[in-house]
């Protein structure tokens, strides 16, 4: 699987979790793995701006709280950041083998 399809399977992944919660960032997450799937080059440096700018700053990925009192439809909240937690980590590392 080249870099790219990695990228863009770990922003699916974290994308579904946060949709399955009703967490209103997944629109945020939708919008760069359409933007990465649009570029037929797929450039490395780009895919991997636009997944960076998911990160860091206020109100970012690294923010995502899922929980009841956030208004997400979740039971086991533990379980669903522990694996938030898993999948955004796995997002970032996609990002690190660039050419």
């Amino acid at each position: 699987m080249s870099q790219s399809k990695d990228v863009v399977a770990a922003l699916r992944a974290v994308e579904e979790l946060l949709r399955k919660h009703a967490v209103k960032y997944a629109t945020a997450v939708t919008s760069v793995r359409q933007d990465i799937e649009s570029q037929r080059d797929q450039d490395s440096v780009n895919t991997r701006a636009s997944v960076r700018s998911l990160f860091g700053g206020m109100g970012t990925l690294t923010d995502v709280l899922i929980a009841k009192k956030n208004g997400h439809l979740v039971e086991d909240e533990r379980g669903a950041n522990d694996e938030l937690e898993r999948l955004v980590h796995q997002l970032w590392v996609s990002t690190e083998n660039d050419p």
